[in-house]
């Protein structure tokens, strides 16, 4: 087994050719196989199919996967069969996999990835199943755990930490040198979301331009105006009827409070919803306008520029748009806005409860039991 961050540094060894990708950190997993594809040579063909499909269909049958794998080009051509989404899939026709891959049969490569493939706090292979029979079979398992943002134990300066490591690490490939320390400071205004922060590397990144580095100046001038990323990074997410990713971001500015301009660490849930509206209020209004202007005839790039959208950040805009596509969603959710702001104004009930209604309500979360303030968490 191989830790993702070990992969991500020295490559796949080119004789692999068999890989479970596991681990709840699903940017993570991304990486991994997209550094296992970066190694390919350039005449293998990639196969994507889907181990679990929302709503049940489309999903790989067994029989096609075996068969996909065991045939051979009729030119002699290789391909690499990405089997996504794979936990169902696994659970359910484990023993045939782990068996099939013990045979030998397959000639093709593959890559089956999946959330749960390994018991979560495993820190080595079961002697047994699928990830078992990867191994024995000259393939590599990698682990794609979350990064902890604090060191091993409470030891060393708060810097030494593995999510540090992977910014310094993730400013390396955009050809950037940052210190750890100036790390520490992107992903404390940030938070601990390695896309979020993998967005934020890449704004950096083209800020500095020509420049070799990037400083805790650069960061404190280009995050958020140096305070407040995480409120713009919910805000962003629910303009892009992104409700799992709100839902997250919205449990940590709660849990951990926010630093507002003035450098203030605001922790009053009441401040910290006003905090959230204002900024969600304002990235509505410029959806709203895009919208408007298009459906009255101007092309998206018109648009962008009459709401001074800066061009890196117009794909985002653009989803954001693109997202409320049912008749009245858009809508509803701008009056939902105005009835959590006037419930929060009368105080007509705790803070985060209202504003995970609207989550719920509005931009469409899945109820699931963890703590936190939600009614129907018990």
């Amino acid at each position: 087994m191989m830790k993702v961050d070990d992969l991500l540094r020295a490559g796949p060894r080119p004789d692999i050719r068999v890989f479970a990708v596991t681990g709840d950190e699903p940017f993570l997993r991304e990486q991994a196989v997209r550094c296992i594809l970066d190694a390919l040579p350039e005449d293998v063909e990639l196969q994507l199919v889907q181990g679990t499909v929302p709503g049940g269909s489309g999903a790989v049958e067994l029989r096609d996967l075996f068969d996909d794998l065991r045939m051979r080009g009729l030119f002699g051509g290789e391909q690499l069969i990405h089997l996504k989404d794979a936990d169902g899939f696994v659970k359910e026709h484990q023993k045939a996999i782990a068996r099939f891959l013990n045979e030998g049969e397959a000639v093709q490569r593959l890559v089956i990835e999946g959330k749960a493939l390994m018991a979560k706090g495993r820190k080595t292979v079961p002697k047994t199943g699928l990830l078992a029979a990867v191994e024995k079979m000259g393939g590599l398992v990698v682990a794609c755990d979350p990064l902890y943002d604090s060191p091993f134990q409470g030891r060393g300066p708060a810097w030494q930490s593995p999510l540090s490591r992977w910014v310094v690490e993730c400013a390396r490939s955009l050809g950037k040198r940052m210190s750890q320390e100036d790390a520490y400071v992107l992903h404390r205004l940030v938070g601990n979301k390695l896309r979020e922060l993998d967005a934020e590397l890449r704004k950096l990144a083209t800020y500095v331009k020509d420049r070799p580095a990037i400083t805790a100046d650069d960061v404190e001038q280009c995050v958020g105006s140096g305070r407040l990323a995480p409120v713009f990074g919910l805000a962003d997410a629910i303009a892009g009827k992104n409700g799992e990713e709100a839902l997250e971001q919205s449990e940590l500015l709660f849990e951990r409070g926010v630093q507002d301009f003035s450098g203030r660490h605001v922790r009053d849930h009441q401040s910290v919803a006003m905090m959230i509206l204002g900024a969600v209020n304002s990235r509505m209004r410029k959806v709203a306008r895009v919208r408007e202007l298009m459906a009255g005839g101007e092309e998206f790039g018109a648009a962008a520029t009459a709401v001074r959208q800066p061009p890196m950040f117009r794909d985002r805009l653009r989803a954001q748009v693109e997202s409320w596509r049912q008749p009245g969603d858009f809508d509803g959710c701008c009056k939902g806005l105005l009835e959590v702001e006037r419930e929060l104004k009368s105080g007509g009930g705790s803070p985060r409860v209202l504003l995970d209604h609207f989550l719920v309500k509005y931009v469409g979360v899945r109820r699931r039991a963890s703590a936190g303030s939600m009614p129907w968490r018990r």
